[in-house]
């Protein structure tokens, strides 16, 4: 007779994705195991996520009830609304059953929260009334004491701020996940109850707007500290005058490992001290930041991405680099944006300079429209000059024409013995893409091509 306190005990030392399989093994195992399927759940989609924050409200109590102790530690929900057709009710039935779950005593242990939603018009709350999710922000802060780390996507953001109050936060995440979409709130309503409440914030990322270039207007960005901050993400807005509040925020940082600072279009950029940011490996934003960043030699990176209207730019920009800030770049992303009469698209000889200037890069990322008039061939020698690629992204691969997609794999893969993978529709839906193999290279592409 299997003892059921002992199984539980070993059960509990499983990886959840190894739990699940043996929880499906019969309906005494499930029942068993569930109190340890709620430590790390994980669902997508609006009717899962329902399901989920009602099973931890029901059933997290009535375990509890009977003194078997039930404790989420992470509760990720993805996807809610994305390709679904929903009605308002089920939003609602939605935010209520996870305020209920939230506010159970299973969830007191909870030090991770995603939430990514995608809310259709027809459950967006008019002004006079909470916007959705503002009601399972105040449960988050209430009762999850130990919530160390907060991600949410929404595309109907209301009252972040109750998000900034949350204490001792280590991460915290808010991103808009569509194009046009955003919110206008002051800085210094949602940055300096965060400062006051988690002093020591590890990573920040308000990535706000959709749009790469074009930013808002907004103050009171760059008094805040963080001592412990690693990470941050500011896709925000416009930064006011010269960039010494910049650069005074970021010689205040010296632990940063990673920069995102994307809408920066300064018309000065003052010199950062020679010793700030020892750490930073990573760098994503306006190529001149990036220059006044890494014109010190004390100073490389790893990542780094960027925009442009002409790729020669980039070349000139990191030729201009000393040599140390640039010999151990492995992951390069570039997205080219077409500007008044300017064309948007690089040339194969620009692509082999880019090589010669980045010779250690394997990761790759061109986003925009690859014209294709300089033909295959200049494209494939120039992609060879990157001997370390070990994966290639492009948006809109129309220079391979008509020539068959396994004949130019072929000539890559001779070339590159290390390339691996090739996404051919950067920026596409995964439901519009399919992946296929070509000998040993995984090719993404769109399903009509």
């Amino acid at each position: 007779m299997l003892d059921g306190d002992v199984l539980l005990q070993v059960f509990s030392h499983l990886a959840q994705t190894e739990l699940a399989r043996v929880a499906l093994a019969s309906r005494w195992f499930y029942t068993l195991a569930q109190p340890i399927l709620f430590h790390h759940p994980r669902v997508r989609g609006l009717v899962r996520a329902r399901s989920l924050a009602t099973t931890i409200a029901d059933k997290g109590r009535a375990y509890v009830d009977n003194g078997i102790a039930v404790h989420v530690k992470s509760l990720h929900l993805s996807g809610v609304g994305a390709g679904e057709t929903t009605v308002a009710f089920q939003w609602e039935q939605l935010q209520d059953a996870l305020v209920r779950a939230l506010r159970t005593a299973a969830c007191t242990t909870l030090e991770s929260f995603r939430l990514e939603v995608f809310l259709p018009t027809a459950a967006v709350s008019s002004k006079k009334q909470p916007g959705w999710g503002e009601v399972i922000w105040t449960a988050l802060s209430e009762n999850c004491h130990a919530l160390r780390w907060v991600e949410v996507d929404h595309n109907a953001f209301t009252a972040p701020m109750k998000l900034a109050r949350i204490r001792n936060l280590r991460g915290l995440t808010l991103r808009v996940n569509l194009p046009n979409t955003g919110f206008d709130v002051p800085a210094e309503d949602l940055l300096k109850p965060l400062e006051e409440s988690s002093p020591g914030l590890e990573r920040l990322e308000l990535d706000l707007r959709r749009d790469f270039v074009y930013p808002i207007h907004i103050d009171d960005l760059f008094e805040r500290t963080w001592p412990n901050l690693r990470s941050i993400n500011l896709s925000w807005g416009y930064y006011d005058s010269t960039m010494c509040d910049f650069c005074d925020f970021l010689e205040r940082h010296r632990l940063l490992e990673s920069l995102t600072i994307r809408g920066v279009m300064p018309p000065r950029i003052t010199p950062i001290a020679a010793d700030a940011l020892p750490n930073l490996r990573a760098f994503d934003g306006d190529m001149d930041v990036a220059q006044c960043i890494l014109s010190s030699p004390t100073r490389s990176v790893e990542k780094l991405a960027t925009w442009t209207w002409d790729l020669d730019t980039i070349v000139d920009s990191l030729q201009a680099l000393p040599k140390t800030a640039v010999s151990g770049l492995r992951e390069l992303d570039i997205k080219f944006v077409a500007h008044m009469e300017v064309p948007s698209g690089v040339t194969g000889a620009a692509l082999r300079s880019l090589a010669a200037a980045a010779p250690v890069v394997e990761v790759l990322t061109l986003r925009g429209n690859l014209t294709g008039e300089w033909g295959w061939p200049a494209y494939r020698d120039a992609l060879a000059d990157f001997r370390k690629l070990r994966s290639l992204a492009m948006a809109t691969p129309i220079f391979i024409g008509g020539m068959p997609l396994l004949t130019s794999m072929n000539e890559l893969a001779s070339r590159l013995p290390d390339l691996a993978d090739v996404n051919l529709a950067v920026g596409a839906a995964v439901a519009q893409t399919t992946v296929e193999m070509y000998g040993r290279i995984a090719v993404r592409r769109l399903l009509d091509t």
